[in-house]
């Protein structure tokens, strides 16, 4: 019995259904499978607030909380140095995150105190200076030794 055209195309076309079929599920499964490798294996990443630069300089930074990777990596572009008054441009203030091996931006000692601070600039503590002395006043120390008795210009008289 001799199959017609039609029967072979039938047959054909069912190979190749169950072929990519067989395919579609493998590749389903592996993109399953690595989905949930990968996830296990990175974790998850915890971004944690960063004080982003305002360009106020009445309120130079605000806090931010990114809460995902691209919302961080538009903020690690933020470079510029810390505000100080009188600053034109500054760059945000974001601490190390390990997990990206992100090593901090303007993570300076000042800068860990203005995170520190809720993303206050801080006041600079005043210094205590020592009352100027006046050339008039001398400098305490040693009582000054006393002075010569004065010179005797009349003669002496003895009285008996």
């Amino acid at each position: 019995m001799q199959q017609t055209d039609s029967a072979r195309r039938r047959v054909t076309m069912r190979r190749r259904l169950a072929i990519f079929a067989g395919i579609g599920a493998t590749v389903t499964a592996l993109a399953v499978g690595g989905i949930g490798v990968f996830g296990a294996s990175a974790g998850v990443v915890e971004f944690p607030d960063i004080c982003h630069s305002t360009g106020s300089s009445t309120n130079p930074y605000v806090v931010n909380h990114p809460n995902n990777q691209g919302q961080f990596e538009g903020h690690a572009d933020h470079t510029g140095p810390i505000w100080t008054p009188g600053a034109t441009e500054w760059g945000d203030i974001i601490p190390p995150i390990p997990a990206l091996s992100f090593p901090g931006l303007n993570w300076t000692a000042e800068g860990q105190a203005i995170w520190e601070n809720g993303c206050k600039p801080v006041e600079p503590t005043p210094t205590t200076a020592a009352p100027p002395t006046t050339a008039a006043t001398p400098p305490p120390g040693p009582a000054a030794a006393p002075s010569a008795p004065a010179p005797v210009t009349a003669a002496a008289r003895f009285t008996g």
